[in-house]
């Protein structure tokens, strides 16, 4: 008997020694997400007017911004960039749905702004030709889903409101005619191009970043009716896939001869390679597909969860080469002939297998599908008995990438390293932005742009 005591004392003795430390694990996570939350760039709630992509509203999903080219259902459309050409008739398509069904008031106006986006110090009409504001006037109820929505859409410039100069600009949309009465606000850009843009990617001079980075060198090229200098009125830009979190920003020329400013920089604009992204495919919820570990059906929404397979650490994996989306995603459904009235909602399950939680920061499910930003419907959070971080999303039938991403206490800019691991050969998209202000000018003006890939040519 005093054996059987002691072994029955020894085994409750460890569970109480495991739940303690259970216990401290989970009250350092929840003190660690309390202080991320006092953090007013990721968690803030209010409906303060943001100059980036942005949904005030949780009954609006799937919002996407991109060129109008005829067909809302081409893969192509929805994966082009929000950028048109000044004196083309290039329109861009805003799309977005609304979760409470019906039909309601919006309305929209555009907003310049600078080359950090913030609002130019300009009048309206000297950047925009027509009526202040306008009202959205497309939308469509959904059908044969078991997730009911207004479907609303809006082609621009149109003969209501047409910006008239290049530069960035936010597109604001506000219910009832009120414009404090915020829905959602998107990022666009206008370009008149007037100048050239040459550009290469190289393996970084740092041995320690060799294999790990990608260095840009960019040169531009003006005509010869236009003069600047070294530190005059240009202003560049370079951006990865479609963050805007990590651009490199303000850069200047570091030499100049005849109509060329060149931008080579020995230890500068360069980035982390990363890795491809990871995907998931859920055009249709009838079967399982790759990524799909089980696909469960709620007998009382008929709403589907499709629970994906756990992700694997890539941190210290050896670079394999995989076709990817670059982070973005399209909407498509095989069950159904019109994508944006007939593709449903599902549950999207996330899971990536952690010993134990991390007590000085968070991981977040990142891209296209979160919009390239750190909040809490993007927040991992750790489940003990699986020893997994999870996350659910309510996304819409589509194909979709992501990354996991990890944002320390504080950090500026999340990492796409810390779990998807970092390397030269990774294939990429980049963008640079040229944006020119003249001499008693208040706007900056976007008069050059080149996307490039690592690897491909466009």
């Amino acid at each position: 008997m005093l054996f059987n005591f002691n072994t029955k004392a020894l085994r409750t003795l460890r569970n109480t020694k495991k739940n303690l430390v259970k216990l401290i694990a989970l009250s350092v996570l929840v003190l660690n997400l309390s202080s991320q939350a006092q953090t007013p760039d990721y968690y803030s709630t209010d409906n303060h007017l943001r100059y980036e992509d942005y949904e005030y509203m949780p009954n609006i999903k799937t919002v996407m911004l991109h060129h109008d080219l005829g067909d809302p259902n081409s893969t192509n459309d929805q994966l082009s960039d929000e950028v048109i050409s000044m004196k083309t008739s290039d329109r861009l398509l805003l799309s977005f749905d609304d979760m409470d069904g019906g039909t309601k008031d919006f309305s929209y106006t555009f907003i310049h702004c600078d080359s950090h986006w913030q609002p130019s110090d300009i009048n309206f009409f000297d950047v925009v030709k027509g009526y202040t504001e306008d009202r959205i006037r497309d939308y469509r109820s959904s059908y044969n889903t078991y997730q009911l929505f207004t479907h609303y859409s809006l082609s621009f410039p149109n003969e209501s409101i047409r910006p008239i100069k290049s530069g960035n600009y936010i597109i604001k949309v506000y219910q009832d005619g009120d414009q404090d009465k915020l829905v959602l606000t998107r990022r666009f850009m206008i370009v008149d191009r007037k100048v050239t843009i040459k550009a290469e990617i190289n393996q970084p001079t740092s041995i320690k970043e060799r294999f790990r980075q990608q260095h840009i060198d960019f040169k531009v090229i003006y005509s010869n009716n236009m003069t600047y200098g070294l530190n005059d009125e240009l202003n560049v830009v370079i951006r990865q896939n479609g963050r805007w979190d990590n651009a490199l920003t303000d850069i200047k020329p570091t030499f100049q001869q005849d109509q060329v400013l060149d931008f080579y920089y020995q230890e500068g604009n360069v980035f982390n390679g990363s890795n491809e992204f990871r995907w998931f495919d859920t055009r249709t919820i009838k079967t399982r597909t790759e990524r799909t570990e089980r696909l469960i059906k709620d007998s009382t929404t008929n709403i589907y969860t499709a629970d994906l397979y756990g992700d694997p650490n890539r941190a210290k994996q050896r670079y394999s080469s995989e076709s990817d989306l670059n982070g973005k995603y399209f909407i498509h459904t095989q069950d159904g002939t019109d994508s944006d009235l007939e593709c449903d909602y599902t549950y999207v399950h996330f899971s990536l297998p952690y010993d134990s939680p991390q007590t000085n920061g968070n991981f977040y499910i990142f891209g296209g599908l979160t919009d390239w930003r750190i909040n809490n419907k993007s927040l991992l959070t750790y489940n003990f008995d699986e020893k997994a971080y999870e996350c659910t999303l309510y996304l819409k039938q589509g194909y979709y990438n992501y990354e996991y991403v990890f944002l320390e206490d504080k950090a500026p800019v999340a990492d796409d390293t810390y779990i998807e691991g970092s390397h030269y050969e990774t294939e990429n998209d980049y963008t640079i932005y040229v944006y020119e202000k003249p001499m008693g000018s208040r706007i900056d003006m976007l008069i050059g742009i080149m996307k490039f890939n690592s690897i491909k040519k466009f």
